[in-house]
Parts: C-alpha cells; structure tokens; sequence
C-alpha cells in the first residue's frame, strides 16, 4: 500500500513539473508574439507593395480619393501628381487611443507640409458617427470611409486600432504600429524622415 502511494506521488509530481514546464512555454511564447505585435494578424507585412484602395472621402461631395494618386504606379500618368510618403491611419469613433493620435499625427502633418499626405481611415463607422467623432476631436487632416470595413478588415487583415501604416513613394509599406503609444509620434516621425532624406 505504502509503495502504491508512492507512485501515486511520483505521478502527481510529473504531472505538475510537466503543467509548469507548459505554463512557462507559453508565457515565453506569448512574450515573444508580443515583439511582433505591431503585425500580427494582418494580411500585409513591411517590405509588401500595399494593394491600393479607393475610398469616398467625408464631408465631401461623394468624390473618391485613390491611394494611386498618391504614390506607387499613378492611375493618370500624363496628369500624376508627385509622388510622395503617405501615412494612412486607421480608426474609429468607438477607439479611445485613436482620440489621442489624431491631434498629435495632425500636428506632424502640418510640419511635413505638403511632402507627405496623411490619411484618415474611419473603419465601419457611418457618416453620423464620424460627426460625433470630430465633435470631440477636431481635425482637418483627410478623412476617408471604410463602412463595410472591405479595406481595413478584409483586404489588409486589421484589428487592432488605431493602426498606421506608412507607404513610400512606391507604395511599399515602411512601417506598421498597432496602438497608442508614448513614443507612437517619435518613431513615425523618425520612419517619415529617414523617407524624405532619401
């Protein structure tokens, strides 16, 4: 009886060294996802061309605006304009950290003038919304709609927001930060540049 017991406790302890061994796994594990977390999930990754989009502006009169116009092969070669970086923020008017980088990314964008051309991606949010949005944050950067969410979620895999991507003249995705961080504007800054000393 006594020896069954025994190996009774030699099991127990087996069992918890390996539920230690798996918890500690998956803590490293997790840790490590973390590090790359700026692009987890997302159908797009640094280096990748960025499939352009076309989407109606708000507060306009219906036009569209296409990402083409901007950087990478233009739509209209013979009236193209110059290309150039663009930073493409999306958010939504649920998303509290967004409330936060809209003013501090409008506040970049007045100092790269018109070098640089800063786009707003409201993401499944109708027009009313967005109203109530600038209500609270004001902003005179350009604002585009994704109601239906076929760009953000569907074409580029996105979650997490407010999520920046910043395209080259090219339109090859530079960087890709998810969140609002103390040192989001700095490191922005310093990806747009590093572009514009190019």
């Amino acid at each position: 009886m006594h020896g069954v017991n025994a190996s009774r406790r030699v099991v127990l302890e087996g069992v918890l060294v390996a539920g230690m061994f798996l918890g500690v796994l998956m803590l490293a594990g997790n840790a490590i996802a973390g590090q790359g977390g700026e692009e987890k999930g997302l159908n797009v990754a640094v280096g990748d061309t960025l499939t352009p989009f076309m989407l109606r502006q708000y507060g306009g009169k219906g036009e569209y605006v296409a990402l083409r116009d901007y950087c990478g092969a233009p739509r209209k070669p013979w009236n193209a304009l110059p290309r150039r970086p663009v930073v493409i923020s999306f958010f939504a008017d649920w998303c509290q950290p967004c409330r936060r980088e809209i003013p501090e990314l409008e506040k970049l964008s007045q100092s790269w003038g018109d070098s640089v051309t800063v786009f707003l991606v409201s993401v499944g949010d109708k027009p009313e919304q967005i109203d109530g949005f600038l209500k609270e944050v004001p902003t005179k950067l350009t604002i585009l709609m994704d109601p239906y969410k076929t760009t953000s979620t569907e074409r580029y895999g996105i979650s997490g927001l407010p999520t920046v991507f910043v395209v080259d003249k090219e339109s090859v995705l530079q960087y890709i930060s998810t969140g609002f961080h103390e040192d989001s504007m700095e490191k922005l800054s310093a990806v747009i540049n590093g572009l514009l000393s190019d």
